[in-house]
């Protein structure tokens, strides 16, 4: 309970004053006891009683080593020792939204997250020298009246800064946990039986559900006023950990449900999905979970890369990694008989009754305003997935949003590191639905390079990022944003591989066919290099194989260019015209429906690289012509004879612009789990769009 009441008028400082309760005296007894209290009693509405007998039931104690000592004791964040008191002052928004954080401290003392008001030296002598991080409201992003308090715990963020901030001192990737990506709920919706549905329900303040151990709370003391500070007993938004100290506890919960015959479930931060499947597949979809359990044992069982667990099922024959934020060690059970239903949710293997009956003994607080009941579309991570249809959609609201943020952008000459993060957060999120615009983000990443040697200084973006920007435009004026949802596919591989030598030409080969173009004098122009004749050899072979074998097909293609065939598997390439030949692919893949997915091999093992040199096959061999798109018509001439080629140029000595021998299925495999970190990043990034 607090001691002291908040003046009810706005304040012109950047800290707001606090003024005692009349008789009230901030050091009082009555705090003391308040702080004793904390110290032997976390805060949580989690019921370790429920938790202890759940976990240990299921064996999940060794799997999840800190949750229950969270739980009793408070989470171990690996706070730093602080030395010398640091007290910097808050943002002007906590005076300008003064009413706003009055309402949110009362809601602290409320729940006794908050112990407090402390004079500074009454704080020092309660727990020593502390140091508190300067607190911001930021209003929520469409949505009037919302609010979110975010202490920065990144301050000071000067490297030069003789105090480090609190999140500078923390590895957060010692508090891993899982996190439900566009891959995972892709997969996940992939494997599902028809007729399945979701739900989705979101927890009451996450974070602050989870309590802080005492001798963590040096670090995490909140400044209320001039000279008046809380201790803050609970983790809080913006503290590195959180996510993931929060996060394993709800992995935990999860297993807890799986355990019980709920599934499958997949979460991103405080957001749950409940999948539901029909009973009548409940034996074969077992059975499908069974295999992917083997096949994760076998590759290692659970993996910790970064700040993130996930499993290894396998992969594709795309080269996806199978990713999943379960072992898929329990089964699903038919639960239809635990209690009175309706018709509907007697068909399937559980309903919301379910899940509350086990939340129930764990204490799991949902937000009941935010529940969506089981059906076959829902949102998550931003996104609208249809499960009967297989398509995930970027909604309109996002859309809207979106195009604003660039619009806000473009009103602005120059910006900062924060603004073109946030940007780019959202334009990299939109590129779940918009695979063409990892394209037309170049610029913008080129752009967010350019400051680390004064990441605060204002800078103005790269010529052509406004061109970028509003490709971006007209995409999201779209009337809808519609993308097959990626599962499974069977790619079709025709022995197909490009190549080119620099200064004499392009080849490709298709299985025993071939073809082969010379490139002019003046093709080294504008940034023309081998790269770009790699790229375009590249593409050749694209059209190829779609006059040969057709459209609506998954295409794999070989090359030995390592910036072409990983610059690929991201979609762009910071290389300019490199990058406006991705383009191109990225457009037929948009009108045809053909994908075309590339794979290196060593140039030794090449076949296209005798053609890309003037050594021609027989002619009885030769693969029909193409059309050459007019970007490249003045650079590369047809040569299906020798005729065609500049004598001496064959055979050539060893090519130079060979980048490594070895980018196998180990490179490809390191640019999943790049992937993979890069989308929890810009999620993340994309703030409330996830």
């Amino acid at each position: 309970m607090p001691t002291s009441s908040i003046q009810k008028g706005a304040s012109a400082s950047v800290t707001v004053p606090v003024i005692a309760a009349p008789g009230a005296d901030p050091n009082s007894t009555a705090l003391a006891s308040a702080l004793a209290d904390r110290l032997t009693k976390p805060v949580t509405p989690l019921l370790f009683s429920g938790w202890h007998l759940l976990m240990h039931k299921h064996s999940l104690v060794n799997k999840y080593p800190s949750v229950l000592s969270t739980l009793q004791h408070g989470a171990l964040i690996g706070a730093p020792p602080i030395k010398h008191s640091f007290t910097p002052p808050n943002k002007p928004s906590v005076s300008y939204y003064f009413t706003t954080f009055h309402n949110m401290l009362e809601h602290e003392y409320a729940t006794r997250r908050h112990v407090g008001p402390f004079t500074k030296a009454g704080l020092e002598a309660a727990i020593g020298p502390f140091q508190s991080s300067p607190l911001s409201i930021i209003p929520k992003p469409d949505k009037p009246g919302k609010f979110r308090l975010v202490q920065d715990f990144s301050f000071p963020c000067t490297p030069d800064s003789p105090i480090l901030s609190i999140n500078a001192q923390i590895d957060s990737s010692l508090h891993p946990c899982t996190w439900g990506t566009f891959s995972t709920i892709a997969l996940c919706i992939a494997r599902l039986p028809i007729g399945s549905q979701a739900a989705a329900r979101d927890e009451a303040e996450a974070y602050r559900t989870m309590p802080l151990h005492p001798s963590q709370w040096n670090g995490t003391v909140v400044r209320i006023g001039d000279d008046a500070f809380n201790l803050d007993t609970c983790l809080a938004f913006g503290l590195g950990p959180s996510a993931g100290v929060y996060g394993a506890c709800a992995d935990a919960a999860n297993d807890i449900m799986r355990a019980e015959g709920i599934g499958p479930i997949t979460k991103w931060i405080d957001d749950r999905i409940f999948f539901r499947i029909p009973k009548a597949a409940l034996a074969d979809f077992n059975a499908t979970r069974t295999e992917l359990h083997k096949q994760i044992v076998k590759n290692g069982g659970r993996h910790h890369h970064g700040g993130r667990w996930w499993y290894h099922a396998g992969n594709l024959s795309d080269g996806r990694i199978i990713e999943c934020d379960e072992d898929m060690d329990f089964p699903i059970r038919d639960l239809s008989s635990m209690s009175p239903r309706s018709t509907l949710d007697a068909e399937f293997t559980y309903c919301m009754d379910d899940i509350d009956r086990i939340a129930a003994h764990l204490g799991i607080p949902w937000q009941r305003s935010k529940d969506v009941p089981f059906g076959t579309v829902f949102r998550y991570i931003g996104l609208e997935w249809d499960i009967p249809q297989h398509t995930v959609s970027l909604p309109a609201d996002k859309r809207d949003k979106y195009r604003r943020a660039i619009q806000e952008w473009q009103t602005h000459t120059t910006h900062t590191l924060n603004e073109a993060q946030s940007l780019h957060g959202k334009l990299m999120h939109a590129c779940h639905v918009i695979p063409a615009g990892r394209a037309y983000l170049t610029r913008l990443e080129i752009f967010l390079g350019n400051f680390h040697d004064s990441p605060f200084q204002p800078r103005t973006p790269p010529k052509g990022t406004r061109a970028d920007l509003e490709w971006w435009i007209s995409r999201l004026l779209l009337p809808s944003l519609i993308l097959p949802i990626p599962g499974p596919i069977i790619l079709h591989n025709h022995n197909a591989f490009s190549d080119a030598s620099s200064g004499v030409g392009l080849g490709i080969v298709v299985g025993e066919y071939w073809r082969a173009w010379t490139l002019t004098r003046d093709w080294q122009s504008q940034g023309r290099d081998i790269g770009w004749a790699e790229a375009v050899a590249f593409e050749l072979l694209a059209r190829t194989l779609m006059v040969l074998y057709g459209h609506d097909y998954h295409f794999t293609c070989h090359g030995d260019n390592t910036g072409v065939v990983e610059g690929w598997w991201k979609g762009a390439s910071k290389n300019f015209q490199t990058n406006i030949v991705f383009r191109r692919l990225h457009d037929i893949s948009e009108t045809t429906g053909a994908h075309f997915h590339t794979r290196y091999v060593p140039s030794q093992h090449n076949p296209a690289d005798a053609p890309s040199r003037g050594i021609l096959g027989p002619p009885n061999r030769l693969l029909p012509a193409i059309p050459l798109p007019d970007a490249i018509r003045p650079y590369i001439c047809n040569a299906t004879d020798t005729s065609a080629w500049p004598q001496g140029h064959y055979p050539t000595p060893p090519k130079c612009h060979k980048q490594r021998r070895d980018a196998g299925h180990q490179a490809l495999f390191n640019r999943q789990l790049e992937r993979i970190s890069e989308e929890v990043r810009t999620t993340a990034a994309a703030g409330d769009d996830a």
